[in-house]
């Protein structure tokens, strides 16, 4: 089973600091299960969609440096995976204003034909996990 990430508020193109109550009364949201800045739809450590609003996927190689609702948005390297691989380790990254990645996290991606689900863990409250449409 997984959880579905559908919020507009970590899509590639939402601005970091600009609209208010993004994340409840914050105007910039965090994966991290224990802040009030959380957005609907992140539950902690767990498997994970991408749909509706967020995107079709996690990024891929993107700089998302104050996009995504928050500060340092998370992009992931590797690629995705074939049907055929199963699930694979994938390294996303989170950026600085000089580009430069100032944290990385490991995750697990899965291709179910026509989506993928990603095993997604908590991270600092300055930095959130990037949709994007494919």
């Amino acid at each position: 089973n997984y959880q579905v990430l559908d919020s507009y508020s970590r899509n590639v193109n939402i601005p970091y600091n600009e609209i208010t109550n993004l994340c409840g009364s914050y105007k910039t949201c965090c994966d991290n299960d224990g802040n009030a800045n959380v957005p609907y739809d992140w539950t902690g450590p767990a498997y994970y969609r991408f749909s509706g609003a967020a995107g079709s996927q996690l990024a891929e190689d993107t700089p998302v440096y104050l996009k995504c609702g928050t500060n340092q948005g998370g992009y992931m390297v590797g690629g995705h995976p074939a049907v055929g691989e199963g699930e694979v380790s994938r390294t996303v990254y989170f950026d600085t204003s000089n580009g430069s990645p100032s944290y990385h996290t490991e995750i697990t991606v899965t291709n179910c034909f026509d989506f993928y689900v990603y095993y997604l863990v908590d991270v600092s409250c300055d930095r959130g996990y990037c949709g994007v449409f494919v």
